[in-house]
């Protein structure tokens, strides 16, 4: 019996050492096992919204709440282009109105710290042409992007 209870509670340890992480960072506890894993999928949630507006869609309020900031800011090649939530989108919905359709292939997602993940994408534009793009996402301590950091350069 005590064999069993002391296998249980050494299996548990690594679960309390990502305990600790999650209260620095504020994080929920209940719903991933890292800190970065919930900042990866809500990077993977950030990328279909883009794949959504790419495709002409107007993504629903609520969906985009719960991934981006409502002070979610936008630098571009160095620019600072949105200052919110509302403004980022408009922009892409713009984008997509002026450029056309694009799609995108992510070539690395890479939660970098407890605090930001950094992609690295291919995308092909419908009027423009093949980009690559690094973005860095940086999230707040809800989970929320509040910042996006893109860099765009058009390959040959």
């Amino acid at each position: 019996m005590l064999k069993k209870i002391a296998l249980i509670l050494v299996s548990l340890l690594p679960f309390a050492n990502h305990a600790e992480e999650f209260e620095q960072v504020g994080f929920p506890q209940f719903a991933y096992e890292s800190p970065s894993e919930l900042l990866l999928d809500s990077s993977y949630r950030y990328l279909d919204l883009i794949d959504q507006i790419s495709n002409g869609l107007i993504p629903d309020d609520d969906y985009t709440a719960s991934i981006l900031s409502p002070h979610c800011k936008k630098i571009f090649n160095g620019n600072l282009v949105t200052l919110n939530r509302d403004e980022f989108i408009i922009d892409l919905i713009t984008t997509y109105e002026l450029q056309g359709r694009w799609i995108f292939f992510p070539e690395d997602v890479i939660a970098a710290t407890l605090d930001c993940v950094i992609m690295r994408l291919t995308i092909v534009m419908q009027d423009s042409g093949v980009f690559t793009s690094m973005v860095i996402l940086a999230f707040d301590e809800c989970g929320l992007i509040f910042e996006i950091n893109e860099v765009l350069t058009k390959m040959n």
